[in-house]
């Protein structure tokens, strides 16, 4: 409901979609085919009830965009336990509860497309990973070297969601040119690793983070 989400939303609203939002608060946008309904996606109770609401008025959804994500901006030794299962609920289980609920229809009418995950038979996925992005969610995060690591704006990510949409075929969205050099990272030694990650100040790029958003509200 923020962020890129609250773009796409838009943009896909304009494309006479009807776009069905779930968040714990009302997005910042009324249009005639965004319909809202309020739901923690963390909680698989939740989802489950509201999807029955979602039938009944709006219909099987045929496409699912798995965006819900959460920061806290603190290393694991400073996070309570509420935050650690916070964060892992939102940014992980909650792309799990909504694929589980809504997929069975989209398998049995071997049509759909989920952005984010999964893929199965003519059920398209589009994986989408992106660096760092302007957006209130990471305000303040400072990179040392911006040319190796620039920040995209949200409009960059929703055009290509969209046309990988439009095209309706499986596909990566890997954004900007480094985001694809991490699998050489990881086939690096240890130690060259580790020099990479220092020389970027990547372990210290947090600490300029701002939190400027309410801690409640997810993107």
């Amino acid at each position: 409901a923020r962020g890129i989400g609250l773009l796409l939303a838009e943009t896909l609203s304009i494309k006479n979609v009807v776009i069905v939002v779930l968040h714990i608060r009302k997005p910042e946008i009324e249009h005639p085919n965004i319909v809202f309904f309020e739901c923690d996606v963390s909680k698989y109770d939740q989802v489950q009830k509201i999807a029955k609401e979602i039938i009944a008025e709006v219909g099987h959804p045929t496409i699912i965009i798995n965006n819900a994500g959460v920061v806290k901006g603190k290393n694991i030794l400073d996070e309570s336990e509420e935050e650690i299962l916070s964060t892992v609920g939102t940014n992980l289980l909650a792309s799990f509860w909504i694929t589980k609920t809504f997929l069975p229809e989209m398998v049995g009418k071997n049509h759909g497309h989920i952005a984010v995950f999964y893929n199965a038979s003519n059920v398209r996925c589009t994986l989408v990973c992106p660096g760092q992005v302007e957006t209130g969610m990471f305000d303040g995060v400072s990179c040392k070297y911006p040319f190796f690591a620039p920040t995209l704006a949200p409009i960059e990510i929703v055009k290509k969601i969209i046309t990988a949409l439009d095209k309706n075929e499986t596909s990566d969205i890997l954004i900007p040119y480094h985001v694809n050099m991490m699998p050489v990272l990881r086939a690096l030694p240890g130690f060259l690793n580790d020099w990479v990650y220092k020389m970027m100040d990547a372990d210290d790029a947090m600490k300029t983070w701002n939190d400027t958003r309410d801690k409640s509200k997810k993107q």
